[in-house]
């Protein structure tokens, strides 16, 4: 091979090895968000704040990621933090965040409140609205609730999520088979939901069809189970 040949082909070696470096690939926060490795996201979050410890963003992309792992306590340290420092500060993000907190410690007045917050920092979606229909159910405000899910529905929420919820007032207040007629149809396209499923058939019982409730929930629990079940939901309100 002549030199200036062995240089070339060199050089192309050394090209292919940079191209091979080049897409070997890492994992980044987006991804690991989107493979539910919660921990992950925490500890890089956590990098983030060690040169970045006055980033309220961070902070609060932190806050989420621990209360979506279930570590409601942490979550709700760093919300509190940003908004001691901050007491005016106007981010959507934060205050939904901040009613989940309140709505998963069973406070729900207060999560209305940092819900209207989280509306007036801008945020005005189907999904705030049924996070405010469910706190009004949880406080038995059942005429708000159904209010805001119905708001939901005009904001082009989910209909499964939110049929789901409105037969959850429907079954607080008797109303048994006004909840079938709501759950029926939902229930024939999406056979698998299992929340979905339970409330449906918690309505047929009620409402006297255990036959076809247990139709409804025979692929989710054994014979016995289900039985007991059955019994537990007719001695409900009684």
């Amino acid at each position: 091979m002549k030199k200036n040949q062995f240089v070339i082909a060199t050089m192309v070696v050394a090209l292919l090895s940079a191209c091979s470096s080049t897409v070997v690939p890492t994992t980044t926060v987006t991804d690991m968000t989107k493979l539910g490795n919660t921990q992950g996201v925490i500890e890089y979050y956590k990098q983030q704040l060690v040169t970045h410890s006055d980033d309220e963003s961070i902070m609060i992309k932190l806050a989420d990621a621990y209360f979506k792992s279930g570590d409601v306590e942490s979550a709700s340290f760093y919300v509190h933090h940003v908004l001691e420092k901050n007491p005016r500060i106007e981010n959507a993000q934060l205050y939904v965040l901040l009613g989940d907190i309140y709505s998963r410690q069973m406070q729900y007045q207060k999560a209305l409140s940092a819900f209207d917050r989280a509306y007036v920092s801008g945020d005005a979606s189907a999904d705030l609205h049924i996070r405010r229909g469910m706190a009004y159910t949880e406080l038995k405000q059942y005429s708000d609730a159904e209010d805001e899910f119905n708001a939901a529905r005009l904001n082009g929420g989910d209909d499964l999520t939110i049929k789901n919820n409105l037969a959850v007032l429907m079954l607080a207040q008797g109303q048994y088979k006004s909840a079938v007629e709501m759950l029926m149809p939902v229930y024939r396209q999406n056979p698998n939901n299992q929340t979905l499923n339970v409330n449906l058939a918690i309505a047929l019982i009620k409402a006297g069809n255990k036959d076809t409730a247990i139709d409804v929930l025979k692929t989710m629990y054994g014979h016995e189970d289900l039985n007991k079940l059955v019994l537990q939901v007719q001695q409900m309100g009684q």
